[in-house]
C-alpha cells in the first residue's frame, strides 16, 4: 500500500481513497490474504464470515452480517445498529449486573 492512502469516514461508512487497490498473490491452496487496512475498514475479525460474489471477471468481498456479532448464531437475530445479536446473547447481556 502507498503512503498516500487515506481512510475516510462519510455518513458512518469507512472507505479508502487513493489508491484503493492492492495486488496480492494467490497461494497454492487458492487463498489470498486481505490487507490489514481492508480488514480494519470491514471490521473483520478472525473466524468472521465473508460473502464472495462473482460478477464477470471480478469479485466483491463483503462482511457477512447475517449472524450474531458475539457467537455467530444465525437464528433469532435482532439488528442493533449495523450488527446483529441473537436472542440467546441478548438474554445473557440482560442478565449481566
Amino acid at each position: 500500500m502507498h503512503n498516500d492512502t487515506v481512510v475516510l469516514l462519510a455518513k458512518g461508512v469507512k472507505f479508502m481513497a487513493k489508491p484503493s487497490f492492492f495486488i496480492k498473490h494467490v497461494d497454492e491452496l487458492g487463498r489470498i490474504v486481505l490487507p490489514k487496512p481492508v480488514r480494519e475498514i470491514l471490521e473483520l475479525k478472525p473466524r468472521d464470515e465473508v460473502k464472495i460474489v462473482l460478477n464477470g471477471d471480478s469479485i466483491t468481498i463483503t462482511k457477512n452480517k447475517d449472524s450474531c456479532t458475539f457467537c455467530g448464531n444465525k437464528d433469532g437475530l435482532a439488528q442493533f445498529g449495523k450488527d446483529f445479536i441473537c436472542k440467546s446473547c441478548v438474554a445473557k447481556i440482560s442478565d449481566l449486573k
